[in-house]
């Protein structure tokens, strides 16, 4: 399985970097993420990583099943 980003660029994602500790807030809206909430979380080759709420998620990323 891969992600996508279907309808935004990587530039307009406030990607935390590796040494960061997680994040509370989407990395693309910036809405709250709640304590029990599971974000989407993507990583990149560098370490470097992103968190999506479920509505960034569902709008903006796409699943590629192999």
């Amino acid at each position: 399985m891969r992600l996508k980003l279907k309808s935004l660029d990587s530039l307009s994602v406030n990607w935390e970097g590796p040494d960061e500790p997680p994040g509370d807030r989407c990395s693309f809206c910036e809405a709250p993420l709640k304590e029990d909430d599971v974000p989407l979380v993507m990583w990149s080759s560098e370490g470097w990583t992103a968190r999506f709420c479920d509505r960034c998620a569902e709008k903006h990323i796409e699943v590629e099943r192999s």
